[in-house]
């Protein structure tokens, strides 16, 4: 009996307390942008690579326009708070403490594979998605030139556009070939 509930303890110490130590089910990757007021915002920039806060979705390599995912039912919401930042259907707020809300003359706008998509925060990830993420005043005439012009290299690195070309060495992991670390 107290074997049993030793195991028990433990198994749920394994799913609560330690979930980023666990191996990942997948390797997906989308593209992904956000525009504010016209400008694309760089993700590039090493604060933002820190696979420590979130190791299910994050971004590496210092390629802030793909984006990593290493388990099943990651969101939005996941990838933004583990970059200490915010997203819900009416605003972005960045790290930096800025806030982007909507407002009677700007809209912040979600668009998944070129469509209009209001699950913000609560947008479940799925492998080669185009993921647009626009704040400001602009058309949706712009939004979808936005869309349009969205890379389309997240099949590269998951592999399902042999085609194209190999993906890049990526911290030991391509394709579904990968572990989180310890």
């Amino acid at each position: 009996m107290i074997r049993v509930a030793l195991l028990a303890v433990a198994i749920v110490a394994l799913v609560v307390v330690l979930p980023n130590a666990l191996p990942a089910e997948v390797h997906d990757h989308a593209d992904f942008a956000v525009y504010l007021h016209g400008n694309l915002y760089d993700f590039s920039k090493e604060q933002y690579m820190r696979e420590d806060r979130e190791p299910r979705i994050h971004f590496h390599d210092l390629n802030g326009r793909i984006v990593h995912v290493h388990a099943r039912g990651v969101t939005l919401g996941m990838l933004f708070a583990g970059m200490n930042m915010t997203l819900t259907d009416r605003c972005l707020n960045l790290d930096n403490g800025t806030a982007y809300c909507t407002d009677e003359r700007h809209r912040l706008t979600l668009s998944v594979n070129g469509r209009i998509n209001n699950a913000f925060a609560d947008y479940v990830i799925v492998d080669d998605d185009s993921i647009l993420i626009v704040y400001g005043d602009e058309s949706d005439e712009t939004i979808r030139g936005y869309a349009a012009a969205m890379p389309d290299d997240a099949c590269i690195y998951s592999e399902t556009c042999p085609e194209r070309g190999s993906p890049p060495p990526e911290e030991g992991c391509v394709g579904n070939e990968c572990a989180l670390e310890e």
